[in-house]
């Protein structure tokens, strides 16, 4: 039909007797694993409507991943987008010429084809290729290769440096061992970042490189780009705010990693199964959240360095080093980030998370006081400043209470700083604590 934009998700997944797709040139969007496992498919032709070129812009993860039998792609002049594993395991692949529209091809769009010879693509700046690239062209009018644009592209051999290219950057070259004999970096470029050439061994002998710049070490820019799984060394650039789902799973020589303070979140599975991994540390004042299982099957993790601010809710020091009016954000690490870790990392990460709860209890409590322009009383042992509350605004009710019996009962040994938070908290509330039992009133008292 003229008027088919979309092929939904799974449209035509495992459809084993499909040997050809006419696909008409109104189509703009290819769903996730729409001709999956298509194992007879030999050939896609564009079925041109009123002499149009074909519409396509994204092929989705899996779009046709194990199409064992595709022996040809024909050219898409519109194609950006190209998913996770859009072309994996098409083992019959030969040759694939990717055009300058394509800004994000993931790494390992073309992953298992193990037939693929020649992959042409176009570089612009700040444009995503995939790993099996062999040649590339640069657009004419860029100046600069950015930070590990060609990183892990081992199968790399043909790419001509212009002369208006004056910046290389962080690991953009990192691990492109194929590099053709005749390759050169014009005397048009006067910066290159560390990395540039890491793991380019037959180029760094023949070229005069700055040291920096051959150093093994691999750039992680975030955007849905992906690590090579043959990462020793990383440097997780500033400008990432998240790490996703996989992104360096199963990267068994990563050793240790450093948690830059710009890093927000840390999904799930996003450094599973690296087995090498000794060490992690977060910068003092990350507030990342680090979702469940992130860090799973990492069995020889041993050290786990938390931000600042977690270490004080451990140690006790959060109510004495902070105030009401001060009090920074508790990064959210889940007590099963590090699943399949050492027995202390689990212990810590869980001791961490009851306390953060209670914590972040009485911050949303101190916040109501302070929006309803109320007088605080400061946290810790210290002698503080008295005045009265709100009794309206600060009201108790069973879940309050709740959570305040499950603090001085917790088998997480609560600190004195955050009980005495609560206590300054409750004073004046006799009427409230007239409603909760005497064990949970003697509790109270013991630490009053």
């Amino acid at each position: 039909s003229s008027s088919l934009e979309t092929i939904e998700n799974d449209a035509f997944c495992g459809c084993s007797s499909l040997k050809e797709l006419p696909l008409p040139s109104s189509v703009r969007t290819l769903g996730k694993s729409a001709f999956e496992h298509c194992a007879s498919m030999r050939s896609i032709t564009l079925q041109k409507i009123k002499n149009e070129s074909s519409s396509l812009q994204t092929i989705d993860d899996g779009g046709f991943r194990n199409c064992t039998s595709l022996e040809n792609l024909p050219y898409l002049p519109n194609l950006q987008n190209l998913g996770q594993r859009a072309f994996g395991g098409c083992i019959s692949l030969t040759e694939v010429t990717l055009g300058p529209s394509v800004m994000f091809a993931a790494r390992n769009a073309f992953d298992g084809c193990v037939s693929l010879q020649t992959l042409k693509c176009t570089y612009r700046e700040g444009s995503i290729l995939p790993w099996a690239a062999t040649d590339v062209v640069i657009e004419p009018n860029t100046t600069n290769i950015h930070n590990s644009a060609f990183a892990g592209c081992i199968f790399l051999r043909n790419i001509n440096l212009t002369l208006l290219i004056e910046s290389i950057g962080k690991s953009a070259f990192w691990g492109c061992e194929s590099l053709h004999k005749d390759f050169q970096v014009p005397d048009t470029v006067k910066t290159m970042g560390i990395g540039a050439f890491g793991r380019c061994l037959s180029t760094i002998k023949r070229l005069d490189l700055p040291f920096h710049a051959t150093q093994d070490v691999y750039t992680f820019m975030g955007g849905g780009d992906q690590a090579p799984l043959d990462i020793g060394n990383v440097l997780i650039d500033d400008t990432v705010k998240e790490i996703s789902t996989g992104t360096f799973d199963g990267c068994s020589e990563l050793t240790e990693l450093m948690i830059p303070p710009t890093v927000l979140i840390i999904k799930t599975n996003a450094f599973g199964r690296c087995s090498s991994l000794e060490k992690v540390t977060c910068h003092d004042s990350a507030a990342t959240t680090i979702e469940s299982h992130a860090f799973q099957h990492c069995e020889n993790l041993r050290i786990f360095n938390v931000p600042e601010v977690v270490m004080w809710v451990l140690d006790g020091d959060f109510g004495k080093n902070t105030s009401p009016k001060t009090r920074p954000p508790l990064p959210e690490i889940d007590q099963y980030s590090f699943g399949n870790c050492s027995a202390q990392i689990m212990e810590t990460c869980s001791r961490y998370n009851v306390l953060r709860q209670f914590w972040v209890w009485i911050l949303e409590k101190e916040k109501e006081y302070i929006n309803t322009n109320t007088i605080f009383f400061g946290a810790g042992p210290e002698k503080t400043k008295s005045g009265f509350l709100d009794a309206k605004s600060m009201f108790l009710d069973t879940g309050d209470l709740e959570i305040v019996q499950r603090v001085f009962s917790t088998q997480s040994n609560a600190s004195d700083d955050l009980l005495f938070t609560i206590l300054k908290y409750l004073q004046g509330r006799d009427a409230d604590m007239r409603n909760s039992t005497n064990h949970l009133r003697r509790r109270i008292v013991s630490f009053s």
